[in-house]
């Protein structure tokens, strides 16, 4: 036994994975089903050179690839994270999929933090791709108890791939070194997560933050914002701002209820229903939440 650099008693000599462990958590998440390269053929009979990538229990292609293309099964994705998750003294925490399987992943969790008066656990999120949008990808993931809200910060381990090694040490080794990065990361994104929550906000930073999520001037009469904007983008401002007033009721008048406010709408308002957490994970309203977050930080 030993202290890791993430301040965890481990046994470094025995590894949690096996086969049994694996696939009752691929059981419990929904993951405990195969890819496979499928011959794409063309009208004629022949074969076109691509080949699809079918979920094989339900038949689903989620995208067709040349040849050169290697499957990323789940089992694998849970391996790796499991074998990172016995480093780190910490068992994987939560997992799912978006599109019926097109992406998939799997957390960890870090210790909870408190901010504000909010209890906010986080993780590191391993999200992986069928549908061919994203390599294996490690990212933060905070979310705040009272209300759910989530955010995923934009990192340099979030926006650099792991690659899909063959040898697992490898892939455990550049894994490590990315949760690494996100944890130090995290420490300074709460760090400024504290600021935001000593610093009040003020009725011409919220009516800023608006514009920046909607493009709408609230500032303006009813009459003019009826001219000027589409009622799709009037019922956006407004559920932004009811969010927002919902937030900083609860925890001030401060950026962290501002920000805060924001999240929930993200989370709970913005987008559509069925795509909405695989957006805020790594798509647009995850750079929504970062470049609010980039306008508050700022006001900090």
């Amino acid at each position: 036994m030993e202290i890791n650099e993430f301040g965890q008693l481990v046994d470094t000599h025995n590894s949690l994975v096996s086969a049994r462990t694996t696939a009752q958590l691929l059981d419990n998440f929904g993951l405990n089903w195969v890819v496979e390269k499928q011959p794409l053929l063309l009208p004629s009979g022949s074969k076109s050179g691509l080949f699809g990538i079918v979920r094989k229990d339900t038949d689903t292609c989620f995208t067709s690839a040349s040849e050169q293309y290697e499957v990323f099964q789940n089992d694998e994705l849970a391996d790796l994270v499991q074998e990172v998750g016995h480093v780190m003294g910490v068992d994987v925490a939560k997992g799912g999929m978006f599109n019926g399987g097109g992406k998939v992943f799997l957390q960890l969790p870090f210790s909870d933090k408190q901010i504000g008066g909010d209890t906010i656990k986080r993780y590191a999120t391993a999200l992986n791709s069928h549908d061919g949008t994203t390599a294996l990808k490690w990212g933060a993931t905070n979310v705040t108890i009272s209300c759910a809200n989530t955010f995923n910060a934009a990192s340099k381990s979030m926006e650099n791939s792991v690659r899909h090694y063959k040898n697992m040490r490898q892939a455990v080794e550049a894994s490590l070194r990315a949760v690494k990065g996100i944890q130090e990361q995290d420490e300074t994104l709460f760090e400024r997560f504290s600021r935001m929550a000593d610093k009040k906000a003020t009725p011409s930073d919220v009516k800023r933050v608006i514009q920046a999520v909607t493009g709408v001037d609230v500032a303006m009469s009813v009459k003019e914002a009826e001219n000027a904007y589409s009622t799709r983008l009037r019922n956006q401002a407004q559920d932004l701002t009811t969010s927002i007033t919902r937030e900083m009721s609860y925890k001030g008048d401060t950026l962290w209820g501002l920000f805060s406010g924001v999240t929930h709408y993200t989370t709970h308002k913005a987008g559509r229903v069925n795509s909405r957490e695989v957006s805020k994970m790594a798509g647009a309203l995850q750079k929504t939440d970062q470049k609010v977050f980039d306008l508050v930080d700022a006001l900090v």
